[in-house]
């Protein structure tokens, strides 16, 4: 039986879903099917992907026995309070990934993401989420200095490889050789990096993208068609979508809610955060 040895444990809406087609690629990296299967989660009770069962979840990783890095990605882990000490138990010389994206466009993107059905209001109702309830879901999801604490009070500094999602997002192939590099993988691999995986953004099409956008029905595809339907479809998927823009104003307003924890962060991870996201 084999587990992983190493996860990717945060964050969403951070780049995750385009690092796990781009490792996946990687002859020496194994990644099971589900790519979110969330078992060291008891919360994720919405998730249709979530494993739940200890030899399901092992069943992921059959076929990884020469594999030099088999892993999974779970980005909701990294603010699941209940998964740090799980995968210690479990996985305790498990290396963790974590890639952070600036707070604000995380929480915007995120909020797209699941608000989609309400074009014509989402920027008035995104502020009022902010403004209004700071303890809102999409907002919370955006604080890292505390899960990034809570986490390395349980494992050592050593076993953490710190991500930056706008440096991933603007020269990817860097982010990857260090993340081989870490993982023990060889570098310099020859990713195909022309697709953008789940985008975020308003639908063209509502009707369109219902289609597309049926959790379960997606869940099921992915686990019957191969990789490159998938990413046909997630192409013509994306071709629906219009990236709105959150006012600068607005943006630099929203921004000042997260200065003290870019500061903690940047202090835990040894990233200079507050001058890669000019705060």
């Amino acid at each position: 039986m084999y587990l992983p040895n190493f996860l990717v444990i945060g964050t969403s809406h951070a780049g995750t879903t385009s690092l796990y087609y781009c490792l996946k690629q990687h002859p020496q990296v194994f990644l099971p099917k589900v790519k979110e299967p969330g078992f060291f989660t008891s919360t994720d009770t919405d998730n249709p992907r979530q494993i739940r069962d200890a030899q399901a979840y092992a069943d992921l990783f059959a076929g990884s026995e020469s594999a030099v890095a088999r892993g999974e990605m779970s980005p909701y882990y990294l603010h699941a309070w209940n998964a740090g000490q799980r995968i210690k138990d479990a996985i305790p010389d498990v290396k963790l990934i974590v890639i952070l994206r600036e707070p604000v466009s995380r929480a915007f993107s995120h909020y797209l993401d699941v608000y989609v059905d309400q074009p014509a209001r989402y920027l008035e109702e995104f502020e009022a989420g902010f403004l209004s309830d700071p303890q809102h879901w999409f907002v919370q999801l955006s604080y890292y200095a505390p899960a990034i604490r809570h986490y390395l009070d349980l494992f050592d500094r050593q076993q953490f490889l710190f991500l930056v999602t706008e440096q991933f997002a603007a020269d990817p192939t860097p982010t990857l050789d260090r993340i081989c590099e870490f993982l023990g993988a060889d570098s310099g691999f020859d990713f195909d990096l022309s697709l953008r995986h789940n985008a975020s953004g308003l639908p063209k099409s509502r009707i369109f993208n219902a289609l597309f956008g049926m959790r379960n029905v997606n869940h099921i595809a992915k686990q019957l068609l191969p990789d490159r339907v998938i990413a046909a479809a997630t192409r013509i998927k994306g071709r629906n979508l219009k990236k709105p823009e959150l006012p600068t104003a607005l943006a630099g307003e929203l921004r000042r809610y997260f200065v003290d924890d870019v500061s903690g962060a940047s202090d835990l991870t040894g990233l200079d955060l507050g001058r890669l996201w000019n705060y």
